[in-house]
């Protein structure tokens, strides 16, 4: 019996993967189509259209958070339109001849087959999330918005400031369909595989396959640093994106609409994750560079990078109208930062020893070194023999610089100002995830007799680098997706049985029922002030749910929205104790530090208000109160 469940369980698991990615695939190529239509620009190659339509649909999914109406419906609407226009599409191009086949196009798609089996048998659904940011965060973010029609609406939340919402829209699309479980198959099944397709070179014969294999190896070994369902793999798709689409700067006829579509590639990828701003300014900056050292007009060059970010602006903007008033209350407010006896990290970008993520900083380093070391090549070629160079050779040397810049400013600049150094390679891995697969493909497979002749073989070898610095680490999160259908850079605590009773117990236990006895009795329209671990199991569209976290507390505001209930989460396997807090007000980011204040401020003012409020619900974990008039 117990193989019959577990091969029922493999089939329901790869049905669903495939039904997962042919919708996903249909959705995006039909948005993907739109912009590409509206622009007049030919994507090249074709995965590029569907990694423009991600760009497409958060930008959709702007629209429709800023208007309000971002509910069932509309998410129904925007699937069935792309893979309608997908079709549509499809039959249009009826007529025009098949590409060949060949056993070359076959291999060079087998790592696409290979990892969708992986991720249709062991990661469809995810089996574990991280018990404090999935669960006391993301998972909120798509149930409020399908709930409401909006991501905006919450004073007390993180929103707005680490993402803008875009990841949270993309996850939407899975979980309107399915259980929440299944709400990473937006990385895994989706995200993760269209970056392999990116990473497969046209070219053919022996050079395309071997540019492909060094490409998706590149992809796969570096370590993605994975500790929640934020974007990772969606975000190193738009990496890769902007990086292909770099080759519009550097084209003569080039049209004023098709600047759109960088564009909308950079918004998406700062809707998806505000800190990917810092690739977005590198990336331009990269790409101005890279043209006036190749001869190209000053002229010309600034004005389409101030027309493409005029655009990334114009796709934003629904996103800063959703999160206007979480910006309005912050102004003229300041929080004192808890500075005293900090932990001061040392510049630790070379160091050996393996972070609490398991990886040892200097493999990163090393891989970004290896763009400034293709940069460096290039230019003293080009200073040497006065050359110019392709659009694909220009915004290959500009995706490597783009890769160095964000890596250096992330972690060795704004790290102090944010989370440390360990936790700023982590959200610097998903740039580098995309950015040097990308230099691959676009430096490896061109032929160019001028300069830069061995770019191929620079390439080549930065990814032959990569692989081997990395191997180790993909060789431990192999056997953790087969071990425990999970990516979590936490691996001894996610690999735990006890870890996963507690997310079974989440998701499929009693914490469901605690939120629904508790909501019950609050009076519907009553708005409620809650900070637990699983708020995401409240009816946001019975109440106004005003949930926060650690990080939400840490957030300038004015006023304190005004609330007679609020349901506390004070002990359990994910809250965190006192002394917990009282260590991070030591740490290294100003902004744990900030986090860590607010959120000791309040647990006592929560301490204080349970001895004078009405206690409705208290099970010794969990409390609801009614604060006293």
């Amino acid at each position: 019996m117990a193989t019959g469940d577990a091969r029922r369980r493999l089939m329901t698991a790869a049905v669903l993967f495939i039904i997962i990615a042919l919708v996903a695939a249909g959705c995006l190529a039909g948005w993907g189509r739109v912009a590409a239509s509206f622009t007049g620009a030919a994507l090249s190659p074709w995965p590029l259209r569907l990694a423009v339509g991600i760009a497409t649909v958060i930008f959709v999914g702007g629209c429709l958070n800023a208007f309000r109406v971002a509910v069932p419906l509309a998410i129904d609407l925007i699937v069935v339109a792309g893979v309608v226009l997908a079709l549509a599409g499809v039959w249009r191009e009826r007529s025009k001849a098949m590409p060949k086949r060949s056993w070359s196009a076959a291999g060079k798609g087998m790592a696409v087959v290979v990892a969708g089996l992986v991720v249709a048998l062991f990661l469809t659904p995810q089996q574990t999330f991280n018990w404090q940011d999935d669960f006391e965060r993301y998972f909120s973010y798509p149930v409020r918005m399908l709930a409401t029609g909006t991501l905006g609406g919450n004073p007390l939340g993180y929103i707005g400031v680490d993402t803008l919402g875009g990841q949270a829209f993309l996850q939407a699309l899975v979980v309107r369909y399915l259980p929440l479980e299944y709400l990473g198959s937006a990385e895994t099944a989706v995200a993760l595989l269209l970056c392999l397709l990116l990473a497969v070179d046209g070219t053919a014969g022996w050079r395309g396959a071997v540019v492909t294999v060094a490409a998706q190896a590149t992809l796969l070994v570096i370590d993605p640093q994975i500790a929640n369902v934020s974007s990772v793999f969606t975000t190193a798709v738009l990496v890769m994106a902007a990086c292909f689409l770099g080759r519009t700067l550097f084209e003569p006829t080039v049209g004023r609409w098709s600047l759109l579509l960088p564009g909308l590639v950079y918004a998406g990828l700062i809707a998806l994750k505000t800190i990917n701003v810092i690739f977005v300014a590198g990336h331009l900056g990269a790409l101005v560079i890279v043209g006036l050292v190749n001869g190209r007009s000053a002229r010309e060059l600034v004005g389409k990078i101030a027309g493409i970010a005029g655009w990334t602006g114009f796709a934003l903007l629904p996103w800063w109208v959703v999160h206007a008033p979480t910006y309005l209350a912050a102004i003229g407010v300041r929080h004192e930062v808890p500075a005293a006896d900090v932990v001061r990290e040392p510049f630790g970008l070379f160091s050996l020893t393996s972070s609490v993520y398991g990886v040892p900083p200097i493999l990163f380093t090393v891989v970004a070194l290896g763009g400034l070391a293709v940069v460096s090549a290039w230019q003293i070629g080009v200073w040497r023999k006065r050359e110019s160079a392709e659009p694909a050779v220009l915004a290959g040397i500009a995706a490597g610089g783009a890769a160095l810049v964000a890596y250096v400013g992330l972690v060795a600049v704004l790290a102090p100002l944010i989370f440390g150094q360990v936790a700023s390679i982590r959200y610097c891995s998903p740039m580098l995830i995309g950015a040097v697969p990308a230099m691959v493909v676009l430096l490896g497979a061109v032929e160019t007799r001028g300069p830069m002749r061995h770019h191929g073989a620079m390439a080549g070898a930065l990814a032959l680098t990569a692989l081997v610095a990395f191997l180790p680490s993909a060789k431990r999160r192999w056997e953790q997706i087969v071990g425990r259908g999970s990516l979590l850079v936490f691996a001894d605590l996610a690999g735990s049985d006890y870890y996963a009773a507690y997310n079974d117990w989440v998701l499929r236990g009693k914490v469901r029922q605690f939120h629904e006895t508790m909501q019950a009795l609050v009076p519907a329209g009553e708005p409620i002030v809650v900070w637990t671990t699983a708020p995401f199991w409240l009816n946001f569209a019975r109440n106004p749910i005003y949930n926060t976290s650690q990080h939400g507390l840490g957030l300038p505001r004015k006023t304190w929205p005004q609330a007679r209930y609020v349901i506390w989460q004070y002990r359990g396997a994910a809250v965190f104790k006192r002394e917990q807090y009282v260590e991070w007000l030591r740490a290294p980011g100003a902004s744990d530090r900030i986090s860590a204040a607010r959120a000791l401020e309040f647990i006592d003012r929560s301490e204080r208000r349970k001895k004078e409020a009405e206690i409705l619900f208290d099970d010794g974990g969990y409390v609801l109160m009614r604060l006293r008039e």
